[in-house]
C-alpha cells in the first residue's frame, strides 16, 4: 500500500474543500449584489469597513452613518455582512418573519456560558419549544401574583434607604437597587429563602455585574478571544470562572432543595397568592417536560436577566426623577390620590398608576436597557422601505436609535411621558417602541419588568422625595451612559432622599 506523505494529506483535502470556498465565496458574492441598494460607507478589499471602528469612537461613527445614510444602511466586516434596520416600518417587518427570528450565534455565544441556555440564546425549534413550555408560567395572572412578593423586596429597599434619607448625602443608588432586584428575582423567580441566598450572595452577585459586563465586552470587542482554548489564557479568564461559579451553585442549590424538598426554599407557600416561577413549572404539566438541564439553563437566564436589567432600568429611573422634578410631582399625587397616606400597594394597583405608567416608559424610551441587539437572515427578506436583506446577513436593531427617531418621536431629545398617552400610541408603528424587543421572539419578562419599576418606585416616592446630586447633572441630555450588558450611567446613580411625611406633605428639609 502507497504511504500517504504530509503534503499528500494536505493537497487531498485543500482539494476537497476548494468546492466550499467555492459555494462561500459565490454566497458573498450574491449577498452583495442583493444589497447592492443598501446605503453604506465605502469597503476595502478583504477587511471591508472593519478599520473605520475603533471601540473609543463607535457611537459616534454609528451617529454619523445614521445622519449620512438614513434608517438603513450596510457595513462589512470581511466577509460578514451586518446591515443596521432602525426604521419601525422595516423593523417590525424583521421582527415579525419567520425568516429573521435566529440570533446570531457568534454574538450571543460569549454570553451563554453567564447568562445559561434559556430563551435568550435558543434558535429554532428548540426555542420554540422552550417558550411554549415555559409561557404559561409566565401568564400575565401569574406575573400579577408576584407583586405581593415584589412588594416585600421593595419594603426593604425603602428601609434600607432610610439611613441615607436621615443623612441627607449624597450616595450612588445603584447598589441598594441591586440588592433589591437580586431579593425581588429570587423570591419570585427561584422562591429560594434566606438560607440559600443570604446578604453575602446577594452582596457579591451585585458587586459582580460591572465585572461582568467588563468582561462580556471584553471578550466582544477581541475576535481572538471568542475562541475559548484562548481566551482561558487571559488574565482575566480567573474572574469570569468565579462568576460562573457562583450562578452555578446557586441554581443548583435552589434545584436540589426543590427537588429534594429541602428547607431551602419556601416550599408551604400558600397556592396562588405568593407563588413563585419555580413553583409553577415543577407543578405544571407542561414544565415537568424540561429536562432538569433544560430547566437549569432557564432559571440561570432568567435570573441573571431578570435582576441585571431590573437593577440599571430601576437606578436609571431614580436618576431621572432626580434631574426633572416636576414628574417626580405629579407622580407623588397620583400615589397620594391612589394610596392615601400609608397603605401599601395592592394587587393591581400598579395598573391604576397611569401617569407612573407614562413615566416610566418614556424612561425606557431615553435609555432603553439594551440599546441594540441582532439577528441572523435565513432567507431574502424584502422590506418597506424598498431594500432587501440578502440570506446570510446579520441584521442590526437599535432601540437606542428607534427611540429617537423624529419620524415617530418629534423633538427625540425631550423628555415627555404624555408620549405614551392612548392617542399618541395609536398613531405610530408598535415596533416604533421596543424596549422588550417585540414579535414571536419579544421578551416574555416585560410584564415582570414593569411591575418591579412601577412597585418599587411607588414604594420609594411614597416614602422619599428623590433629589440631585449637587454636583451631577441637571438634563437628561447630559446623563454620560456606558454600553455593556446593558445601557447603565458612566458614573454610577448620586442622588439624595429626603423623607415624606403622612399625606405627601414634607417631613424635613433635608
Amino acid at each position: 500500500m502507497m504511504a500517504w506523505s504530509w503534503s499528500s494529506v494536505m493537497l487531498a483535502a485543500a482539494v476537497a474543500a476548494l468546492p466550499l470556498l467555492v459555494l462561500w465565496i459565490l454566497d458573498v458574492r450574491r449577498m452583495a449584489r442583493v444589497a447592492a441598494s443598501i446605503p453604506g460607507p465605502p469597503t476595502l478589499p478583504v477587511v471591508g469597513n472593519f478599520l473605520s471602528f475603533s471601540r473609543s469612537r463607535l457611537r459616534r461613527s454609528f451617529q454619523g452613518m445614521m445622519k449620512q445614510y438614513g434608517t438603513i444602511f450596510r457595513l462589512w466586516f470581511g466577509p460578514l455582512l451586518a446591515v443596521w434596520v432602525l426604521d419601525a416600518e422595516d423593523v417590525e417587518v424583521v421582527l415579525s418573519s419567520p425568516a429573521c427570528m435566529h440570533k446570531p450565534r457568534v454574538m450571543y455565544r460569549l454570553i451563554e456560558p453567564i447568562l445559561g441556555r434559556g430563551l435568550l440564546v435558543l434558535n429554532g425549534a428548540e426555542h420554540r419549544r422552550h417558550r411554549k413550555l415555559i409561557l404559561p408560567s409566565l401568564h400575565r395572572e401569574v406575573i400579577n401574583k408576584f407583586q405581593p412578593l415584589m412588594q416585600g423586596a421593595a419594603a426593604e429597599l425603602v428601609a434600607n434607604l432610610r439611613p441615607r434619607a436621615n443623612s441627607g448625602e449624597v450616595f450612588d443608588v445603584v447598589p441598594l437597587c441591586g440588592i433589591a432586584a437580586v431579593d425581588s428575582a429570587f423570591r419570585t423567580i427561584l422562591n429560594a429563602s434566606g438560607e440559600l441566598f443570604g446578604p453575602e450572595l446577594r452582596q457579591e452577585m451585585v458587586d459582580q455585574v460591572d465585572t461582568m459586563s467588563s468582561l462580556l465586552m471584553y471578550r466582544a470587542v477581541r475576535p481572538w478571544y471568542h475562541l475559548d482554548w484562548f481566551f482561558r489564557l487571559d488574565a482575566n479568564y480567573a474572574k469570569y470562572r468565579r462568576i460562573n461559579q457562583v450562578y452555578d451553585k446557586l441554581i443548583n442549590d435552589v434545584l436540589k432543595n426543590k427537588m429534594e424538598g429541602g428547607s431551602g426554599t419556601n416550599k408551604h407557600t400558600p397556592t396562588g397568592r405568593r407563588k413563585a416561577f419555580l413553583d409553577h413549572v415543577l407543578g405544571s404539566e407542561s414544565g415537568r417536560q424540561l429536562t432538569r438541564d433544560e430547566l437549569y439553563g432557564e432559571l440561570k437566564t432568567m435570573l441573571a436577566a431578570s435582576f441585571v436589567t431590573s437593577m440599571d432600568s430601576l437606578s436609571i429611573q431614580l436618576l431621572v426623577l432626580s434631574i426633572l422634578p416636576e414628574h417626580q410631582i405629579r407622580i407623588q399625587q397620583e400615589l397620594d390620590d391612589t394610596l392615601g397616606a400609608e397603605r401599601p400597594l395592592e394587587v393591581g394597583d400598579v395598573d391604576h398608576l397611569e401617569y407612573l405608567d407614562r413615566f416610566v416608559k418614556e424612561t425606557l424610551r431615553y435609555f432603553p436597557t439594551f440599546p441594540a441587539f441582532g439577528r441572523r437572515c435565513l432567507r431574502d427578506v424584502p422590506l418597506p422601505s424598498g431594500h432587501t436583506l440578502p440570506a446570510g446577513c446579520f441584521v442590526a436593531l437599535s432601540p437606542l436609535a428607534s427611540h429617537h427617531n423624529p419620524k415617530h418621536f418629534p423633538e427625540p431629545e425631550r423628555f415627555d411621558p404624555d408620549r405614551f398617552l392612548a392617542s399618541a400610541v395609536a398613531a405610530r408603528p408598535a415596533a416604533a417602541f421596543m424596549p422588550f424587543s417585540a414579535g414571536p421572539r419579544s421578551c416574555i419578562g416585560a410584564r415582570y419588568a414593569m411591575i418591579f419599576l412601577k412597585t418599587h418606585l411607588a414604594s420609594v416616592l411614597q416614602r422619599y422625595t428623590v433629589l440631585p446630586d449637587p454636583l451631577g447633572p441637571r438634563d437628561v441630555r447630559r446623563v454620560r451612559m456606558k454600553m455593556g450588558v446593558t445601557f447603565y450611567p458612566r458614573d454610577g446613580v448620586r442622588i439624595r432622599l429626603r423623607a415624606r411625611a403622612p399625606h405627601g406633605a414634607t417631613a424635613t428639609a433635608g
